[in-house]
């Protein structure tokens, strides 16, 4: 959990504020208000569009593939540099962990399998898989804690996401998705030696 990021193609919309009148980039906060970041001088520095910039010919290819006639979101995470816990990089990276397609509320995440084909046809990387295989708490119990699952880095695990490999809701859940975050992470200590928690 370093930072939420939405990627996004939205036919028709031939804005020339946005990147090819049609992509842009949102966070988590201007997503959930229906906004997003517009291609100007002032968002030049910004790391939600500096990652648009590097992603959007993987996304001008998954929309090209579906004929441009959907609006597509490319969802992941960027992380490095953007919290305490920086990965050993010195440059933010991004990893994707949906795909969703479609008007919001009326479209479908693509299901795991769709997912990691998308991945090799359209050229971008996913987040680590700790575990595939059949529910129980002792699966997820077992991958939750330790070591980060990216080589050759001594970093806690922040925790796991926990969901079906077909996409699915339930009545009081919605879409079946939960996150079990490790205690290491919610107890860690700063970079200045001061206690971070995600309660703060």
């Amino acid at each position: 959990h370093n930072t939420w990021c939405c990627l996004a193609f939205y036919p028709g919309l031939d804005d020339p504020e946005l990147l090819y009148g049609n992509l842009f980039a949102t966070s988590k906060g201007l997503s959930e208000q229906g906004l997003g970041f517009k291609n100007n001088e002032a968002n030049a520095g910004n790391l939600y569009h500096k990652t648009l910039l590097k992603y959007q010919d993987v996304l001008l290819a998954i929309a090209k593939g579906l004929n441009h006639r959907k609006p597509v979101y490319l969802l992941g995470e960027v992380f490095g540099p953007v919290q305490d816990l920086t990965y050993g990089l010195v440059n933010p990276e991004f990893r994707v962990f949906d795909i969703y397609v479609g008007e919001p509320g009326q479209g479908r995440f693509y299901n795991y399998d769709e997912l990691v084909a998308e991945s090799e046809i359209s050229g971008f990387e996913l987040v680590p898989v700790a575990y595939y295989g059949p529910y129980s708490k002792e699966a997820e119990l077992s991958v939750r804690d330790g070591k980060t699952l990216f080589d050759a880095v001594d970093q806690i695990r922040e925790g796991v996401v926990i969901k079906p490999v077909k996409e699915r809701t339930h009545p009081t859940l919605g879409r079946v998705q939960l996150k079990s975050v490790s205690p290491d992470y919610l107890l860690r200590k700063g970079k200045k030696g001061k206690e971070v928690t995600e309660f703060q």
